[in-house]
């Protein structure tokens, strides 16, 4: 009777599906915070820092195995239930209006280590930030203005032709938008950099989804329009880089890489 009972039916999902449930069960989280006193005279003028305790703050929470299927596992022969959980807190006391100074421990913690480190070890660590910071930034710009220069050539019919009529399914309504958007159009190789990364990082990455979402454009239209040709500029344009920017070496020489950039601006 008892394993009778404990079987995770459809009958059953107020008992295990659900909390509080049939069961009634009862789950309650209860928050404290140590709100920072002094924070200023702490950091500035190296007074010992006073914590005051604020709470506390006590949530009801809810949890629901919600549109539940039951299933054969192809692999095992078992049963199993797939299911979206969803889960939720109801506030029951404690003021959450009032403003709270906390620790920043991730800020502490580089503190510390800068007032502690020795000072050459804390230069490198800075000079390496600064030097693959511009690695990344430098390949891009490169890659933005081989690709403009070599070939949009500051003409909106190549892209026309190239990239937006090839890709089908984008109307010629966004034509314009697309080439003449001061943030993320095609006319201008500073706006193009995000299209790059895009097309680099793929369709799921952060850079896609704003492109996306600023121009409304469908997956389908957001893929036909990375994929295909445009990938092939990227592509090529990061081998040329490889080999003649990068020395040949993979992967790239950011120091060399960077010199030889700036060389080829001034030049």
């Amino acid at each position: 009777m008892a394993k009778q009972k404990a079987l995770m039916q459809t009958g059953n999902q107020g008992l295990w599906g659900e909390v509080p449930g049939d069961s009634q069960a009862q789950i309650t989280r209860v928050y404290k915070f140590y709100n920072f006193t002094n924070p200023d005279e702490f950091l500035f003028e190296n007074n010992t820092p006073v914590f005051n305790e604020v709470g506390n703050f006590t949530y009801q929470e809810y949890q629901d195995f919600a549109n539940s299927s039951f299933l054969i596992d192809n692999d095992t022969g078992m049963e199993k239930i797939d299911y979206s959980f969803y889960q939720h807190f109801s506030h029951l006391n404690g003021d959450v209006d009032q403003n709270i100074t906390v620790v920043n421990l991730g800020a502490m913690g580089a503190w510390y280590q800068f007032k502690t480190s020795p000072k050459k070890k804390v230069a490198l660590q800075a000079f390496a930030g600064i030097i693959y910071t511009l690695e990344d930034y430098a390949i891009l710009v490169a890659s933005s203005q081989g690709i403009y220069f070599t070939f949009i050539n500051n003409t909106k019919q190549n892209v026309i032709n190239s990239i937006f009529k090839p890709a089908g399914n984008v109307p010629e309504a966004l034509y314009d938008s697309l080439w003449n958007d001061t943030k993320f159009g095609w006319s201008n190789w500073t706006t193009l950099r995000r299209w790059i990364n895009a097309a680099q990082n793929g369709m799921f990455s952060y850079d896609a989804y704003v492109i996306r979402d600023y121009f409304e454009l469908s997956y389908a239209q957001m893929y036909a329009l990375l994929s295909g040709t445009f990938s092939d500029w990227v592509s090529g344009i990061h081998g040329l880089l490889n080999q003649w920017y990068c020395h040949g070496k993979t992967p790239c020489d950011g120091p060399f890489f960077t010199v030889i950039y700036k060389v080829l601006l001034e030049a």
